[in-house]
């Protein structure tokens, strides 16, 4: 049975007194009489935990939330818990939680059970679905995870023997491989890491984010549990669901006390997957570094799936000039000798030490960070993966994302892309006003999918240090030449010749059949044509 909890923690700062609404609101939801003089809530975090339990025999039953039929198949009807977060005031919620004396009360809610996937068992839900996929394009994530990574070879006899005698070849320090049965996993945690929200004043007009720690947190979780469905395991999952807006910083400490909540589940898990997006992956990290260096999860295989992080800094073009805060502070990291940038590699050091598979995951329009940034372009090391999401509404499968993709399949072979995903970027920005890219990516289960798979699938690659190569913050007066240079670059390794000629006639294939719209992709194309002059050679 589902056990959800909510968990308040405020950090208050003694100086100076503040005497508004909200701080009487929050000391009357603590049980603490409003004193005339409140002190000043700086920030406030919030953490839900939620397990999926495995019944023995489960009963589907039907639960009504707001009107509407549901199918509960682990429980019988929704749980109740007591919301103790401070409402707004003036706010329809904080009118509800006052009595007649004009006090705070808690307010009681119901947690509505899991809603199933819809399957199409029948010819009409199959039509339905059919038609629904004409009018909404599927999604893609390049590069396919079976296509990066090989079986790991099985030693023959005569291997087994001649290793009496010396010593065996090493394996291979630049990329993983699949292993031939997958990591037993009896209990997971999945932990979700919200990204940056932005002021409420805006908030009110763009409406509230939709990228919360619960969201993240509970499709990690249905991917741990599709998974196990998948190898025929049965495993216990549960949730944590991390909220608390501010600097980074100020972030990875308030979550660590949050955290020490649920430490003892944490320890007993063999599966620990954090799902972060845009600054939370920054903040996911550095929290995850934390944990390590306190013992948390010795005994636990982790995973990643960093989402559109902010690991470079967002596009250079962005205004910053009215930016503060927290806000400011993500331009920070567009420089490598930030205390921010450096305090992060140092995270990710600790990190990579102890074996984490991360997923770095970027999408092709997003209009707040560039490819190279979520993708982490400048960084190199066997346990990362990196893979692109394509919105299916807004790019086709054509050679634009097949060319992507195939860089990163190259980035996760441990072969470089000559500079491909920098040269990129920019022209694959999407619209900073209407474009959904940056908030897209997180609604696709592949992404966690792959990070399950990527965590759980491979093999181990130890005592290789994390490389990081220079970094310069990229300019409108980039030279025009660095594109179809790199593109030749990038057709001409040996291993791409030899081993991937096939994947690589199909690209120049799919470059003559590709014919862009739009002012931006068709100069990519024109400084591409060269590649028609040395197909011949290629």
């Amino acid at each position: 049975e589902a056990t959800p909890t909510v968990e308040e923690q405020s950090s208050v700062a003694a100086n100076p007194p503040d005497t508004t609404p909200q701080a009487e609101a929050i000391a009357a939801t603590n049980d603490v009489q409003a004193p005339t003089k409140a002190p000043v809530a700086a920030s406030t975090g919030w953490s839900f935990w939620y397990r999926y339990g495995v019944p023995s025999n489960p009963v589907s039953s039907a639960g009504s939330t707001n009107g509407t039929t549901v199918e509960a198949p682990a429980q019988e009807s929704p749980q109740e818990f007591t919301d103790n977060t401070p409402p707004l005031p003036g706010s329809s919620k904080d009118k509800a939680t006052k009595d007649k004396n004009g006090t705070a009360a808690p307010i009681q809610m119901k947690v509505p059970p899991p809603t199933p996937a819809l399957s199409p068992a029948t010819p009409a839900a199959s039509a339905a679905v059919n038609k629904l996929q004409r009018i909404c394009p599927p999604n893609h994530v390049f590069p396919d995870f079976d296509s990066c990574y090989n079986l790991v070879e099985a030693p023959s006899f005569y291997c087994k023997f001649t290793r009496l005698f010396k010593k065996p070849a090493q394996t291979s320090k630049t990329h993983l491989f699949r292993a031939h049965a997958p990591r037993q996993v009896k209990k997971a945690v999945a932990i979700g890491v919200h990204g940056f929200f932005p002021m409420r004043l805006v908030r009110t007009v763009l409406g509230e984010p939709t990228g919360t720690s619960i969201r993240f947190a509970q499709s990690a979780a249905a991917a741990i549990k599709r998974w196990a469905e998948q190898n025929g395991v049965e495993i216990e999952v549960e949730t944590v669901a991390l909220e608390g807006e501010g600097k980074v910083a100020d972030r990875v400490e308030m979550l660590l006390k949050l955290l020490e909540k649920w430490v003892d589940h944490v320890k007993n898990a063999d599966f620990v997957m954090i799902g972060a997006h845009s600054q939370g992956v920054v903040v996911g990290l550095q929290l995850l570094a934390r944990m390590i260096e306190q013992g948390w999860v010795d005994n636990a295989r982790v995973g990643v799936a960093a989402m559109a992080g902010i690991n470079l800094g967002p596009f250079y073009h962005l205004p910053t000039s009215i930016l503060t805060g927290s806000a400011k502070e993500l331009f920070e990291f567009q420089r490598p000798e930030s205390a921010v940038s450096k305090q992060y590699i140092q995270a990710l050091r600790v990190v990579l030490a102890h074996d984490v598979r991360i997923v770095l995951i970027g999408s092709l329009d997003d209009q707040l960070v560039p490819l190279e940034s979520s993708t982490f372009a400048n960084i190199h090391h066997p346990y990362i993966y990196r893979a692109v999401f394509v919105d299916g509404r807004v790019h086709a499968p054509n050679f634009l994302s097949h060319l992507v993709g195939f860089a990163m399949k190259l980035r996760n072979l441990g072969i470089s892309d000559h500079g491909l995903i920098r040269q990129l970027s920019t022209p694959l920005a999407g619209s900073l006003y209407g474009g959904e890219g940056h908030s897209r990516i997180y609604d696709d289960d592949r992404v966690y999918d792959l990070t399950v798979r990527h965590a759980l699938e491979t093999t181990d690659c130890t005592d290789v240090p994390l490389r990081v190569d220079s970094f310069e913050l990229p300019t409108n007066n980039n030279n025009p030449f660095f594109l179809p240079w790199a593109m030749r670059g990038l057709l001409e390794e040996h291993f791409v010749r030899t081993k991937l000629e096939q994947e690589k006639n199909d690209l120049l294939q799919q470059f003559n059949d590709w014919k862009p719209t739009s002012k931006v992709l068709k100069d990519v194309r024109f400084r591409l044509e060269g590649i028609n002059q040395t197909r011949s050679k290629l």
